[in-house]
C-alpha cells in the first residue's frame, strides 16, 4: 500500500516510519520524489531496492547522486526526506549534490550525461 503525503511537515515521524511505501508529494509540482527515482532505475537498469541497499558497487553511488541532485532541483522536499526515501542520511544528499556540480563543471561523462538524458526523460 502506497501512501501519499501533500505536506510532509505536518507528520514528519511517519514519514521515517514508513519509508518504503510513502511518496512525498509537493502539491505546487508534479514530479514526485518516486516519479524521479523510477526514471533514475530505468535509466540504470535497477530497482529501487538496490538503491535502498547498503550497496557501492557502479552504477549504484551515481544512480543516487543523479536522483539526490533531481530531486533538490525539482521538488520542494527537504534533505532528510530525500535521503530517508532511499535508506540514506541527509549529509549523503550535500555530498551528491557536490558531486553532480563537479560532474556538470568538468563535464564529466559518468554523471553528466546520465544525468542529461534521466532530465529529459521526467
Amino acid at each position: 500500500m502506497k501512501v501519499q503525503i501533500k505536506n510532509p511537515y505536518v507528520i514528519p515521524g511517519m514519514i521515517r516510519s514508513l519509508n518504503k511505501n510513502i511518496e512525498v508529494v509537493d502539491a505546487s509540482n508534479s514530479r514526485s520524489i518516486t516519479k524521479i527515482l523510477n526514471a533514475v532505475c530505468t535509466y540504470y537498469g535497477i530497482t529501487p531496492e538496490q538503491i535502498r541497499a547498503d550497496v557501492n558497487k557502479r552504477p549504484l553511488p551515481q544512480a543516487r547522486a543523479i536522483y539526490a541532485h533531481l530531486c533538490c532541483l525539482q521538488t520542494n522536499q527537504t534533505h532528510e526526506v530525500i535521503a530517508k526515501y532511499i535508506n540514506r542520511e541527509r549529509s549523503n544528499i550535500t555530498t551528491y549534490n557536490a558531486n553532480i556540480d563537479n560532474a556538470e563543471a568538468t563535464k564529466d561523462p559518468l554523471l553528466f550525461t546520465p544525468l542529461q538524458i534521466i532530465k529529459q526523460m521526467l
